[in-house]
């Protein structure tokens, strides 16, 4: 196949992800191209894409194809999901959902890798592929059609690598705009961000109590959050090796700074749940070599003083004159 002006390979961990070619409209790639073929990216060989549609638009000087495809998890929305499924183990019951409803599909169902999450609900009716999202979306965890070497076909279940802990063997580094590996950021795009400025109250009664204002809503519509930090102290005291105590009192500023750390936590707790998205530099850490779609690997954003634990949701490779990877980063609890 010539003549490819872009491809956007999207994978989602909560579903099928899908593909988007644009390529000439020769007939050539109208033979190759056609609804069913199965379509593989060298840069991630472990996933297949089943094409779906092609579009000609043709202005009689030019022709181009527009061929969309899902990744070969999406076979699951063919097959209905007789009566009800009972589920507890959350794994176990994803892969009981599709083995019970291969009715001829060329999939094979992955051994149960002993994941702990819990579903402990029924599903019934709809089709497979919509009760996967669910349970998957409810419990933390990702599902795919992996292909080996042979171009076989097998369901899993799996979990992302905590990648959170510096002490953990698992640990890669971080995303931050500081190192350059994470560029375009935004954060709580909508209303997915609960709160974007604090207003943060310390000690003192009525007029004379300080209060500091955090904003960090970037323009974006202020979402205010009460923070009463009257537990912050102007004044501590520290034990001596002879066992005395000495008192400290902090500078005005050192307590404006103090208070402002409050309301930056506040507002990152807030975080949770909430999608970031931005473009995933291959710097310092890559993406497919270091870390992977479900990962979760610490953001830091240090430009509004944000530090947070991010799950990679979904994750789109471009290719166009140069290649760029886009994500999805949904922060989850520290």
């Amino acid at each position: 196949m010539r003549s490819i002006k872009s491809l956007q390979w999207m994978e989602d961990y909560f579903g099928p992800g899908e593909v988007k070619l644009v390529c000439a409209g020769t007939t050539n790639n109208l033979r190759l191209l056609t609804e069913g073929v199965l379509i593989r990216n060298p840069d991630r060989p472990h996933l297949l894409a089943k094409v779906q549609s092609v579009e000609i638009a043709d202005d009689m000087e030019d022709a181009k194809m527009t061929v969309r495809a899902k990744m070969t998890a999406c076979r699951l929305e063919e097959r209905v999901l007789m009566y009800t499924a009972q589920l507890a183990n959350a794994e176990e019951g994803m892969l009981r959902m599709v083995s019970d409803n291969l009715r001829g599909l060329p999939i094979r169902v992955a051994p149960a890798k002993g994941l702990p999450q819990r579903y402990d609900g029924q599903i019934s009716w709809g089709s497979v592929l919509d009760a996967e999202s669910k349970v998957a979306q409810r419990c933390g965890l990702g599902f795919r059609v992996r292909v080996n070497e042979d171009l076989n076909e097998t369901f899993e279940v799996y979990r992302g690598t905590d990648r959170t802990d510096p002490a953990s063997p698992a640990y890669v580094g971080y995303l931050s705009d500081r190192v350059k590996n994470l560029s375009d950021i935004r954060i709580g795009s909508g209303e997915n961000l609960t709160y974007n400025v604090a207003i943060v109250a310390g000690e003192g009664q009525g007029a004379d109590r300080r209060v500091v204002e955090v904003d960090l809503s970037e323009g974006q519509p202020r979402r205010e959050i009460y923070v009463n930090a009257s537990d912050v102290s102007r004044s501590y005291r520290t034990t001596q090796p002879d066992g005395s105590q000495t008192e400290h009192t902090l500078s005005p500023e050192e307590y404006t700074a103090a208070l402002r750390e409050r309301g930056v936590a506040a507002i990152s707790e807030s975080l949770v749940g909430t999608k970031i998205t931005a473009e995933l530099r291959q710097s310092m850490i890559l993406f497919g070599r270091d870390y992977d779609l479900g990962d979760m690997l610490p953001l830091r954003v240090e430009k509004y003083g944000i530090e947070v634990n991010v799950q990679v949701s979904r994750a789109t490779i471009i290719y166009e004159q140069t290649k760029t990877i886009k994500a999805t980063l949904e922060v989850v609890a520290k």
